[in-house]
């Protein structure tokens, strides 16, 4: 008697949870009834299941564990720290996976679970969307370059507001201990004022991404200009990344954060004109009035027993550029957006889905977005 694990996902390479994962085993007993899989994430035990054969076949099973896996990807762990640079995200927004057969077999007519444990390789999954050319795979985007290490389409030259913090979303697909954040401030005048290496103190062979957050309000007060890169055992692995820093800001701007198509989140700021509305509605019912000396004229014909209400917002950026234009798109089709009020990051839905026009050159064009907070408003 024997299980024979004859597909799984590839060792060590990232998968998608919003597609399959799956595994195919293999049995060679003649009394197997069904097959159970215990399916873990980083580790932990997350899901038990037991299948049984495939259609037409008495000793093939098919387990596909993506909906189990999907539920398990933490999506949002932004943090406001007292540092210039907090700590690399433990887990990143990817986690590592792997699942247990057993075989389940027919004794005297009870189904008995075999202690046998066939285990699978170890693979890893992320909650990205990345379609590159025909495939959904991390490794098809990452063998284009093998520098290729931030997970987000941003543009390399953007500019933040002091006080904002920036998050960074950044993949590694080989094991490493070594890895290193640097982050060089510069002046008006392109002098480096400091340079700073931040060690991430994280084994990435069990994480594979991270999230570098860097907080501007501990930057040096003559900084208007940040670059940084990531560098493994001290040698530059990124390309650079550059943030001018701008000092006006306006009670009305917006700062979003969103789920990018890489699985990472990453920020921008709207700065232009800003609009509150309130939608309310009710449900009534007229009731009788007593009649003559029993009325007052406080008495209620029409009653509310429910009212709603909604709080509606629209925000407009700065001018865009067409690539930030097409960055963009991404917070528009995002699953996942939050709006940052002071350190509370309050989670939205996107109304205006349809607007991604592009007209014109390259001259700048704003960017408008409509949402509703994801909670409604506690009324009486």
């Amino acid at each position: 008697m024997a299980l024979t694990i004859t597909d799984q996902p590839i060792t060590s390479t990232i998968y998608s949870v919003y597609r399959s994962i799956t595994y195919v085993v293999v049995s060679s007993s003649v009394t197997i009834s069904k097959v159970q899989c215990e399916v873990y994430v980083n580790g932990v035990l997350i899901k038990t299941v037991v299948h049984d054969p495939n259609i037409n076949t008495g000793d093939t099973f098919t387990f596909d564990i993506s909906g189990f896996v999907r539920d398990n990807i933490s999506l949002f762990n932004p943090q406001i720290t007292s540092s210039i640079i907090q700590d690399f995200v433990a887990e990143g927004t990817a986690k590592y996976i792997q699942c247990i057969f057993n075989e389940v077999l027919t004794t005297a007519g009870v189904l008995v679970v075999q202690a046998t444990d066939y285990t699978s390789n170890t693979s890893f999954a992320a909650n990205f969307v990345l379609q590159h050319e025909n495939a959904l795979g991390i490794d098809s985007y990452y063998q284009d370059n093998l520098n290729k290490l931030w997970f987000t389409n941003m543009p390399d030259n953007e500019r933040v507001r002091r006080g904002e913090t920036i998050g960074i979303p950044f993949v590694v697909n080989s094991a490493t201990t070594n890895l290193t954040a640097r982050i060089v401030q510069l002046d008006a005048n392109e002098a480096v004022i400091l340079t700073t290496d931040y060690s991430s103190g994280q084994t990435y062979t069990q994480k594979k991404t991270g999230w570098i957050n860097i907080n501007t309000n501990f930057l040096s007060s003559l900084c208007v200009r940040i670059t940084t890169y990531i560098l493994i055992a001290g040698v530059p692995k990124s390309s650079q990344r550059y943030y001018r820093i701008v000092s006006e800001s306006c009670q009305d701007d917006k700062r979003f954060w969103f789920l990018n198509q890489f699985g990472g989140f990453e920020s921008f700021t709207f700065t232009g004109e800003f609009v509150e509305g309130l939608e309310v509605t009710s449900k009534d019912y007229k009731k009788a009035l007593p009649y003559f000396t029993a009325f007052s004229v406080m008495d209620r014909g029409l009653k509310t027993f429910r009212v709603d209400a909604f709080a509606k917002f629209r925000t407009t950026s700065r001018p865009l550029n067409r690539t930030e234009y097409r960055w963009l798109r991404e917070l528009k089709t995002s699953p996942e957006v939050f709006i940052q009020e002071g350190e509370t990051f309050v989670p939205i839905v996107i109304t205006d889905r349809d607007n991604y026009s592009i007209e014109g050159n390259d001259i700048g064009q704003p960017m408008t977005i409509e949402y509703v907070k994801a909670n409604d408003l506690i009324i009486q």
